[in-house]
This record gives C-alpha cells, sequence and structure tokens, in this order.
C-alpha cells in the first residue's frame, strides 16, 4: 500500500471525509506544503505522518473547499439572531452557545456576532459563539478577521462601514469586539464535539458541510448534535444539505427552511413505536406497480431533488439518464456538471460545461461554472480567456439583470468572478 492510500483511507476513517478522485495528488501537494511550511525534509513528514494526529490533520485540513462569505441564507442568520436574542435574558448566569461545525475562515459565526449586536446594541456577557474548522489555514484566517471583497458578495455598504476597518489591497479587517467575542479552535467536527458537555449548546450551524461526509461520519455527527443541543435547541442546515434523522430532529415549521429542533426522548420512542406497529402494505397488482412507474418524475427534475437532498451519487445517476436521451438539450449537461462539482470531480464537470456552451455560447451562468470547474481542477492556464469572454458577455449587463436561472442578477455574477480574476494578472 502506498503512503497516498495509507493516507486517504486515514482521512476518511478519522475524520469521516469522502474521498475525491483528486485526492492522491492533492496529498501529495499538501505533504509538499507542509514540509516548507515547518522546515522539515519532505522525508521527515512523511515519515511522521501515519503516526502523529495533529500532521494527520494538517494534511486533511488542505483537502477541504473554503466557501462562504457572510451572511449567507440571511433568512437563516436572522431567525439564529432572533432564537439567541430570545433566550438571552432568561440566561443571566448560563452562556447562550452558538456553534459553527466547519466554519471555514469565520464568516459564518462572525455573521451570527453581527446580526446580534444590531439587534441588541452589544453582545452580553453571557453569549458565546465558537467555530470550530479543520484547516488550519482558514482558521488563522478567522482569527485575524481581514476579509476581501470575495466575503462581501450580497452584504450591503452599511454593514461593511460599521463593523469593519478598511485596508490597503481592498482588504476589510472585523472590528475588534467581534474578533475577541468568537472563538476559534482548531478541530475536527467530532473532536469538537467530545469538548462539550451534553445539552449545552443552543444553536449548531452544519451548512454545507454535510456533503463533503461518508454516510457513517454524517449519522455520527447528527447523533453529537442531538447530544450538544439543549431542549429547545436548533440545528440549522443549508437547503441542499442532507436532512437529518427525524427520531432526532424535527422541523422547526412546515415553511423553515433547513431549521430543526432537537426531538424530545418521548417524541423518538414514539417514533420507533410507530415506526414497529406500522403494518407492511400488501403486494400491489403488478398492473398498478407499472402505472405508478410512469408517474417517475423526468431525470432532471429528480436528479435536483436528489442533490437538494445530498445524495449526489444518485443524483448523478439521474443526470446521466437526462442527458443520455437528450443530448442536445443543455440544461440536462448544466445540472450534472454542478452535481459533477458538488461531488468533488472538476474534471468531468468540464466536459460538461463545455458541452452546454457549445450548444448555448452566451449562457453566462454555465461559463462562470465552466471557470469553477476550471479551477477545481488546477487548469489554471485555461482561465484567462474564460474569464475575459465572461467580462465581455456581462458588459452591457444592468446590474439587476437577471440572468438564465431566473434568479441570479448580473451584479451578484460580477462579484462571484472577482475571485478568479486575480489568478491571471
Amino acid at each position: 500500500m502506498t503512503l497516498s492510500t495509507m493516507l486517504q483511507s486515514a482521512i476518511t476513517k478519522r475524520f469521516g471525509l469522502r474521498p475525491r478522485h483528486d485526492w492522491a495528488k492533492s496529498i501529495e501537494q499538501a505533504i509538499s506544503q507542509l514540509a516548507d511550511e515547518r522546515q522539515l525534509p519532505r522525508a521527515r513528514v512523511e515519515r511522521d505522518l501515519p503516526d502523529d494526529p495533529n500532521l494527520l490533520r494538517a494534511v486533511a485540513g488542505k483537502l477541504t473547499v473554503e466557501e462562504t462569505f457572510f451572511f449567507r441564507f440571511p433568512v437563516q442568520i436572522e431567525q439564529v439572531v432572533d432564537h439567541v436574542a430570545q433566550l438571552l435574558p432568561h440566561r443571566p448566569r448560563a452562556a447562550v452557545t452558538v456553534w459553527s461545525a466547519g466554519c471555514a475562515s469565520g464568516e459564518e459565526p462572525y455573521s451570527v456576532a453581527m446580526g446580534l449586536h444590531g439587534r441588541l446594541g452589544a453582545l452580553p456577557d453571557n453569549l458565546a459563539i465558537v467555530g470550530c474548522d479543520i484547516s488550519a489555514v482558514a482558521i488563522e484566517r478567522a482569527r485575524r478577521g481581514i476579509f476581501g471583497n470575495w466575503s462581501f458578495r450580497g452584504v450591503s455598504e452599511q454593514i461593511r462601514q460599521l463593523y469593519f476597518e478598511s485596508l490597503p489591497a481592498d482588504k476589510s479587517r472585523i472590528a475588534a469586539v467581534f474578533r475577541s467575542s468568537v472563538r476559534f479552535e482548531h478541530l475536527a467536527i467530532h473532536e469538537m464535539a467530545h469538548r462539550l458537555g451534553p445539552t449545552s449548546v443552543d444553536v449548531v450551524l452544519f451548512r454545507n458541510v454535510g456533503v463533503y461526509f461518508d454516510e457513517a461520519s454524517l449519522a455520527r455527527c447528527f447523533k453529537q448534535y442531538h447530544r450538544a443541543l439543549a431542549p429547545d435547541g436548533l440545528l440549522v442546515l443549508a437547503a441542499t444539505d442532507p436532512t437529518p434523522p427525524p427520531e432526532l430532529f424535527k422541523r422547526v415549521r412546515s415553511d423553515s427552511i433547513g431549521i430543526y429542533r432537537r426531538a424530545e426522548q418521548s417524541e423518538v420512542t414514539k417514533s420507533r413505536t410507530k415506526a414497529r406497529t406500522v403494518p407492511r402494505p400488501a403486494p400491489d397488482p403488478v398492473g398498478r406497480r407499472d402505472a405508478i412507474r410512469t408517474l417517475r418524475p423526468p431525470p432532471v427534475v429528480e436528479a435536483l431533488a436528489l442533490g437538494d437532498r445530498g445524495q449526489l451519487s444518485q443524483a448523478i445517476e439521474a443526470a446521466d439518464r437526462a442527458v443520455a436521451g437528450h443530448v442536445d438539450d443543455p440544461h440536462g449537461f448544466f445540472v450534472r456538471g454542478q452535481l459533477l462539482l458538488a461531488s468533488g470531480q472538476p474534471v468531468a464537470a468540464i466536459e460538461d460545461f463545455r458541452r452546454v456552451l457549445f450548444l448555448r455560447a452566451d449562457d453566462r451562468l454555465a461559463r462562470y461554472w465552466y471557470i469553477v470547474a476550471l479551477h477545481g481542477a488546477r487548469e489554471v492556464g485555461r482561465l484567462g480567456p474564460q474569464i475575459a469572454e465572461l467580462r465581455r458577455q456581462l458588459a452591457g449587463a444592468l446590474e439587476d439583470e437577471i440572468l438564465e436561472d431566473g434568479r441570479t442578477s448580473a451584479s451578484e455574477l460580477r462579484a462571484a468572478l472577482i475571485t478568479f480574476e486575480g489568478l491571471c494578472e
């Protein structure tokens, strides 16, 4: 067994990350970076890695995606602020705790802190906000509190002026009151969970992280969150994240998106009892089964629904069926390309977005996702022409012009493009 193969297995077993096809190459690069950062011979790092959990965590941290920005999904941030603000007056001597699990560079927990400051006028002493991430680089950025324009897409200029200090090179530093009020830990999620007592947390933010875990590790996370959350605690997920087990978490309201509360033990028992007492349905006649089968949704619709539930493998299979039957329909290739990116397959995604652009060369969103895929596949040399072409296609668009998906505005796409433009200068 090669060192790379052994490390992939160890990282999956210890941290629960779902392996990606490019891990072998990424691990080789991570080892070289660690050797440079620690000023050690590469052979020394390779020798120590199998027995050094800190080194292994450092390698695993370099395999994760650090994609986040301030006030992402603002409706959810507002609901968290509402919940915490209601709890604070009733806990004068006990902390109200918010845990951002997989916080990347800290924009999420800082957003909660800013939201509470805006609501209350100050951050009370009985508030505790903590973020953890497996990436040492991300945690160091979070502690420094210095951010570029990419972190502010969709954020009002008023927020930036109120809570940030301007720095050279279009950078901004969050105010000291927030840097001192939000704690960051360089720990994997399960490691952080072991440090938290039962029912000691009031909100867990676990957004856009679950898709990177294998099923066993995801199940372990949900059990740890159920243990750590207070009886009225909230679990907050992104709309496209895998849903938690219904015996552990209940949706807060039927119209809420990604907001769950901890199920009480009585509800867990009731759920299990109900599951045991439901009789098995009688077998359907063959004719009825055939009729039901014809009601299956179109493959593209099925792929989107499966992707929203975090079932990426099944979603990609559905997208495969969509493009097989409609080779001249760009929509199927676009959906499959996004699913391939989400599952860590940027090289395969490149071909799908190229196909979309062949069929519809003026699709600005498809060209943007083609750029994302090229960057993910480390095809940096091919980024320049695509970025230039997308700039040209956006040049005449009004700021509030809605693009091909019916949701994204031209100004939002221009802001998203900024992160890649610096790579080609």
